[in-house]
């Protein structure tokens, strides 16, 4: 059982937990509860359903009121910002997607009562996901590179170890924004996952106040950030790129053409299908050369 796996069952109900751990050895990628069903684990594209003590496992309201409460060390109300989002992040960087009733302010969304779908993204840290990626493209000089993919195919697994890489090269200065807390998964100052001792990491931070204060305060060399997407990002990036500070992100997308805008700022191209096979580009004149 990896160490994402390991972190991520001290939260679960003895019945839930067991019936993962009957599974086997196996890198779990996202568990579904639903109040009154099945509970679904995902992983490597295959779906497994859980058993405890030879019996199929129905998640009920008391199960998931105990994740909850374990996840927020029973405040559940500190949490009430990332709430009305859909989701929270717990101690290891794994996101728990919120299903229930919206309540509605005048101002949009300020809570989610009757909470009765739990989706659990588990943060998994694999050393030397990003080792290809790093030696094809970083082999003389870190460039502007984004990672595309579909959701829940490893890229910002991919992204945390090529953090972790770039900031063993002598030299490199590293700001990591950590708008989810998915990718250090920052608890109480200290980073769970190792992201190298030259990343300064922002955590919490909406990627326009990261880029800002990257920028003018902590003199980077590279800012990385996970799921770009929309004009505002587009001109973080344009603007670091201008001032001569390169830019590791992620996309969610299947092809070149949901690069979009984005294809004029970045030097290079990583594609992870859901195969997870890696395909390298590099980007020269506005062609595009695979490696």
């Amino acid at each position: 059982m990896n160490k994402g796996t390991k972190s991520l069952l001290c939260i679960l109900p003895d019945n839930i937990k067991e019936g993962i751990i009957n599974i086997g050895d196996v890198i779990i990628e996202e568990i579904r509860i639903k109040s009154d069903s099945r509970v679904f684990v995902y992983s490597k594209n295959k779906e497994y359903c859980l058993y405890y003590k030879g019996e199929v496992i129905r998640a009920t309201s008391s199960d998931i009121n105990f994740i909850l409460k374990k996840a927020t060390d029973s405040s559940l109300y500190a949490f009430d910002e990332k709430i009305k989002q859909g989701y929270i992040t717990v101690l290891g960087g794994h996101r728990i997607g919120i299903s229930g009733e919206a309540v509605y302010g005048k101002d949009g969304i300020i809570n989610i009562k009757n909470i009765s779908f739990l989706n659990i993204r588990c943060a998994n840290e694999i050393m030397g996901a990003g080792e290809e990626v790093f030696l094809k493209l970083f082999n003389e000089r870190v460039e502007n590179t984004l990672i595309v993919s579909p959701p829940k195919c490893g890229k910002t697994t991919l992204l945390r170890d090529l953090t972790r890489l770039i900031s063993k090269t002598k030299g490199i200065k590293v700001v990591l924004i950590d708008e989810r807390d998915e990718i250090a998964a920052s608890f109480m100052g200290s980073n769970v996952n190792d992201v190298g001792e030259r990343t300064f990491v922002l955590s919490g931070y909406l990627k326009k106040d990261g880029f800002s204060h990257a920028i003018r305060g902590l003199s980077p060399d590279v800012v990385v950030c996970d799921e770009i997407g929309g004009p505002k990002d587009f001109l973080n990036i344009l603007d670091a790129s201008k001032r001569g500070v390169n830019v590791i992100a992620t996309i969610h997308g299947n092809s070149m053409e949901d690069i979009g805008e984005f294809k004029g700022v970045f030097k290079n191209i990583v594609f992870l299908d859901k195969n997870f096979k890696l395909r390298l580009f590099k980007i020269r004149g506005g062609d595009f050369y695979e490696l």
